[in-house]
Order: structure tokens, then C-alpha cells, then sequence
């Protein structure tokens, strides 16, 4: 069955286990749509107007990463000359891959 110290180091391991907090690590999704809330809150409060819809198209090989086009429609301004539609790029992932993983 098991050695008096496999026991001993299988209930250590078992005790840090529920002792230590589990923070996962954040991926590249959390990340981009972290910037993308970002960089649309800069915009909105730029343009001091509020925001009506916000829509991402799928992504596009662009070298070694994945890249985003990000879309956000404001409400209407006083003016006539204000902008409506504001588009920007972002990274969304990696392409390197390593043992089937992205790096």
C-alpha cells in the first residue's frame, strides 16, 4: 500500500492544497476584453457622450498574433459634426503554439 512517508507527503501536499488560495491565471481573453473596456471608456469620456452598442468582429491572423476590430457606436451630440462610429484594432491572442498550447 503506501510508505509511512508517502502518507506523511501525500497529506502535506493535500493540506497546502486546501491551505493556499487557487487564483487562476488570467488568459487572453480576460486580457483583451479587459483593454477593450479600457480603451471604450477613454473614447466615451473623450467624446463626453454615452455609448449606444459596441461590437466586435472575429478575429484575423496578423503575423504571430490575432487582432480584433472594435466598433463602438455614440449617442447623437449637439452638433451635427460630432462622431457617431469610433473603430480601433486590438491584440486579442497569440498564434505561437507549443505542444499544442498557445505560448
Amino acid at each position: 500500500m503506501f510508505t509511512r512517508r508517502q502518507f506523511i507527503t501525500l497529506f502535506a501536499v493535500g493540506l497546502a492544497a486546501t491551505a493556499l488560495p487557487v487564483v487562476p491565471a488570467p488568459d487572453e481573453w480576460d486580457e483583451f476584453i479587459a483593454r477593450v473596456r479600457a480603451r471604450t471608456m477613454e473614447v466615451v469620456r473623450r467624446e463626453g457622450r454615452g455609448l449606444r452598442r459596441i461590437w466586435i468582429e472575429p478575429p484575423r491572423a496578423d503575423g504571430v498574433r490575432y487582432t480584433r476590430r472594435v466598433h463602438i457606436e455614440l449617442e447623437p451630440g449637439p452638433s451635427l459634426l460630432d462622431r457617431l462610429h469610433v473603430e480601433f484594432v486590438e491584440v486579442s491572442g497569440s498564434r505561437l503554439m507549443w505542444n499544442g498550447d498557445s505560448i
